[in-house]
């Protein structure tokens, strides 16, 4: 693979509280991620397509939330890779479906 043709950009969440989030990137993938956030804050969310290194493409998808639903963030899972918890709220991981306040995936804020 030719890698400065590709918009490579891998992401690293936090595997804990405190951690330390990573971005890695060549020019083109990080542009490509710059440009998504531009688009995401003009119009409220984007969506771009970004390889990693070993070729697998895969979307990326950001999504402003506005001073009126702000408060959602409580309702979606933290992006620790490392969750744990006895109770079901955001900054711990427990998937009870059936719970109305239960954390669900960043994904349920794009429509």
């Amino acid at each position: 693979m030719d890698y400065n043709d590709a918009k490579l950009v891998q992401i690293y969440a936090q595997q804990c509280h405190h951690g330390t989030s990573y971005i890695v990137g060549n020019l083109q993938g990080l542009k490509e991620l710059r440009d998504a956030i531009d688009e995401a804050i003009k119009t409220g969310q984007s969506e771009t397509l970004l390889c990693p290194s070993d070729n697998e493409l895969y979307d990326v998808k950001v999504k402003m939330l506005n001073p009126d639903e702000v408060d959602k963030i409580e309702l979606i899972e933290m992006p620790y890779t490392e969750q744990f918890g006895p109770r079901n709220e955001n900054f711990y991981y427990e998937h009870e479906t059936d719970d109305p306040k239960a954390p669900y995936p960043p994904s349920h804020l794009f429509k």
